[in-house]
């Protein structure tokens, strides 16, 4: 499975990654948006850890559930944020509230989900 950290911040990107590494995962980083749709268009990525710092991250979460139907995004977020994402939410995404527990990816990766590699396309266009 590859799992693609997105506006990750420096300090849990090390246990995330060291976490999915240890669950025989990918883990692929994008800081900045370009790198973020660059590995979107060219990697076989399964699911997204979006860490959303600004109500603009949402139009990029729509876009990813847009144009990458089969990608899995759940979305880590500040309690300030917590209300806005449930009055958004449409069932596109999970949540999940910083600071969190890595064994709560557990959940959200790894059950009842397939890996997108054994779908032919990743994108529904």
């Amino acid at each position: 499975m590859t799992i693609l950290l997105a506006r990750s911040s420096p300090y849990e990107e090390d246990d995330l990654k060291e976490f999915l590494l240890s669950h025989e995962c990918t883990v692929l980083v994008a800081r900045e948006l370009p790198t973020l749709y660059q590995l979107l268009s060219t990697e076989p990525v399964d699911a997204v850890l979006y860490n959303v710092v600004s109500m603009d991250d949402f139009i990029v979460i729509r876009y990813i559930n847009d144009n990458f139907p089969l990608v899995k995004v759940v979305v880590s977020t500040d309690d300030g944020f917590s209300t806005a994402i449930e009055n958004m939410r449409n069932g596109t995404f999970q949540t999940l509230k910083r600071p969190f527990r890595l064994n709560q990816l557990n959940d959200m990766f790894w059950n009842n989900m397939s890996p997108i590699s054994e779908h032919p396309h990743k994108t529904a266009k």
